[in-house]
């Protein structure tokens, strides 16, 4: 080994230098963060687009327990938990309490149990995890887009079937028109986001069209109104009113063009006070009445209203069992009369008061971001989301009036959304740079 100069001169060996180590090979590892997103994506897809219906190959691996005992997991393990200090969060336990709770009291224990697991399965899978895995409004959009994306999807499945879901809760026609509705919001305020590319927006354009046709070929009347509140409160709740109805009018008319004359035949049965559909839903409706005010406290359990409708149809005094069939396993059919029948007042008053913080925590926060960053592309997304949020509750609430969503995942999903763009639009207006002087303006 040769030597240096001075280990020449003075016959010296040559002092050993000592070289640092060379840094080990990196193993490539995924984040928690990363790897729970990630998963509390593929639970969402999972959940509504339910693939294992359509590939029954994959029903014996039992996929979605599998996904979501992993994203509990990685929650429980990896994840920071301040979310439970949420007021949002906690009101949710406090509703899932009274679902557990009602498995002690309502006549059909099994299936208060099984609401009870669901809403529970519904909070450690998705609304905890979505808060704590979600960093950066990067994050934000890349989730809110797989959001849009899955809904997509949800139409590209429902055309072969005449518009309804594989099951669960998006069994029929309505249920679709629902889940369709709440998202449409979503790919239409994305759509005006500056942080999109031209081709970006494009998509975004093309889903809320896409996700409004896939409304039209469900041909529910409820979903009709659901579209029809979608539309208004998008209008309203736009910056720039003149463009967003000049846009929406444009589109709107492209739509209304496009729909076959059975699907407005169908709509104007709404007015027929003599249609069957109609008759039954108000009869089921007083049948919630009586039972909220037998049980005016804690109601009569969870996913009880089906089976204790036999029962106040023979307490009626007009109830004529040769006019009219039994409702034994029927469901209500209204988020309202549910919501009093089976939670009572207890129930009741705590969704009000979330779906109240939901719109409270939302609008200001809309606001704040608008003006606040009135340049910044992350600040202008995070505010249309909130928009998109506000209206996506609002059709909700319009097309609940006809159909039993209490249980459904869409609510409680929504918590999770709303917890998680104040959180991270929070953060961000905290450790924000400097607002650039050019920049996209809303």
């Amino acid at each position: 080994m040769p030597r240096d100069p001075e280990s020449f001169a003075t016959g010296a060996p040559r002092e050993r230098v000592l070289r640092p180590a060379a840094p080990a090979m990196r193993r490539r590892t995924v984040a928690p963060s990363t790897l729970g997103l990630w998963l509390v994506s593929l639970t969402v897809l999972m959940e509504y687009v339910r693939p294992q219906d359509y590939f029954h190959f994959l029903r014996p691996l039992h996929l979605p327990l599998l996904v979501s005992l992993a994203v509990a997991a990685v929650w429980l393990m990896r994840a920071e938990k301040s979310a439970l200090r949420d007021r949002i969060i906690r009101l949710n336990i406090a509703f899932v309490g009274l679902s557990v709770a009602s498995v002690f009291y309502a006549v059909n224990t099994f299936l208060a149990y099984g609401t009870a697991r669901t809403l529970i399965v519904y909070l450690v899978t998705v609304t905890l995890p979505l808060v704590a895995f979600v960093r950066d409004p990067q994050d934000l959009g890349r989730f809110f887009r797989t959001w849009v994306a899955i809904h997509v999807l949800l139409v590209l499945t429902s055309l072969s079937t005449g518009g309804r879901g594989s099951g669960s809760f998006l069994t029929d026609e309505n249920d679709m028109a629902l889940a369709l509705n709440m998202a449409l919001p979503y790919a239409y305020f994305l759509a005006l986001s500056p942080r999109n590319s031209k081709l970006g927006r494009l998509l975004l354009l093309g889903a809320a069209v896409f996700i409004v046709a896939g409304v039209v070929n469900t041909y529910s009347r409820g979903g009709f109104l659901g579209l029809a509140s979608a539309v208004l409160a998008i209008v309203a709740l736009a910056r720039n009113r003149i463009r967003n109805l000049v846009l929406v009018g444009v589109l709107g008319v492209g739509i209304v063009l496009a729909i076959p004359s059975a699907y407005w035949k169908e709509v104007s049965t709404i007015e027929d006070p003599t249609d069957s559909t109609r008759v039954d839903r108000f009869h089921l409706w007083h049948m919630g009445w009586l039972m909220y005010r037998d049980h005016p406290v804690v109601g009569v359990g969870a996913s009880n209203f089906n089976v204790r409708v036999y029962d106040y149809e023979l307490k009626t005094y007009n109830y004529d069992t040769k006019a009219f069939v039994s409702h034994w396993g029927v469901a209500c059919h209204s988020l309202y009369f549910t919501l009093l029948s089976e939670t009572g007042t207890v129930g009741t008053v705590l969704f009000v008061l979330l779906g109240l913080l939901v719109v409270i925590r939302l609008l200001p926060l809309a606001r704040t971001l608008e003006t606040a960053r009135p340049r910044d592309p992350p600040a202008i997304e995070m505010a249309l989301l909130a928009k998109a949020m506000v209206v996506s509750l609002f059709s909700y609430f319009v097309c609940g009036t006809f159909i039993s969503v209490l249980y459904y995942p869409h609510f409680w999903f929504l918590l999770g959304f709303v917890i998680t763009l104040a959180k991270v639009a929070r953060t961000w207006l905290e450790e924000a740079p400097p607002v650039p002087e050019r920049a996209a303006r809303p």
